[in-house]
């Protein structure tokens, strides 16, 4: 469940040519994509919450895609990530991972550490702030009127088991379209955003997983003491 996860958490997206951008440090990243972001970014500090609708294209080397659709509820660092029988729940101090089928919960600290720092949503739009990776717009093309783009993120740690994660945003407003993750072991992971809602207003108690709302459930805390 973790790859699945951080694949996607890496939450809370016809006119140039693409280009062959390679980087050593993140200072090189282009500038026009940091503006981009930033604004990105800004946009959902000031939401404070999000809905996102979604699905999740899973392509692994001599198999046929999978295909699922899921649901993410976030706030802050807090999130509800549902997709199938699988729910994670997180109020940035404590995770709980159940799984609907077998009636099972984990519970573990919210300390993901250098592995899991993508289990965060609003770790992906952040990370361009890192000195970890480059970025940069490799493409830019319209459909009809509404323009596209592409913005690369490769990371600089070449023993990184990705080596490219790309965020497709669309129109004026930079909304994201989608996420697609190339893993050095030749799979593809591909998140399109089906709709987001900043409206709601959601409450902390959402992000907190009610282990007494389920009847007989089987308990594994994986927390450190």
């Amino acid at each position: 469940m973790k790859k699945l996860f951080t694949f996607y958490l890496f939450f809370v997206t016809l006119g140039v040519q693409a280009q062959d951008n390679t980087f050593s440090s993140n200072v090189e990243s282009d500038p026009e994509a940091t503006k981009i972001l930033n604004e990105l970014q800004e946009r959902f500090n000031n939401a404070g919450s999000a809905i996102y609708d979604f699905s999740l294209d899973m392509e692994f080397p001599g198999q046929a895609v999978e295909s699922q659709n899921g649901e993410l509820h976030q706030k802050g660092d807090r999130f509800v990530f549902s997709m199938g029988d699988q729910q994670i729940y997180s109020d940035n101090e404590t995770v709980w991972m159940y799984d609907k089928a077998m009636n099972v919960v984990q519970i573990h600290d919210a300390d993901f550490g250098d592995d899991g720092s993508f289990m965060s949503p609003s770790e992906f739009i952040n990370i361009y702030n890192s000195k970890d990776y480059s970025y940069a717009i490799t493409n830019e093309w319209y459909e009809g009127e509404k323009v596209y783009r592409h913005i690369d993120f490769k990371p600089l740690d070449t023993e990184s088991e990705y080596f490219k994660v790309r965020l497709e945003l669309t129109g004026k407003n930079n909304d994201i379209n989608s996420i697609k993750v190339f893993s050095k072991d030749g799979s593809r992971y591909l998140l399109k955003i089906n709709g987001i809602n900043m409206e709601e207003k959601l409450s902390d108690d959402f992000f907190v997983f009610d282990v007494e709302a389920y009847e007989d459930i089987q308990i594994e805390n994986l927390r450190i003491d």
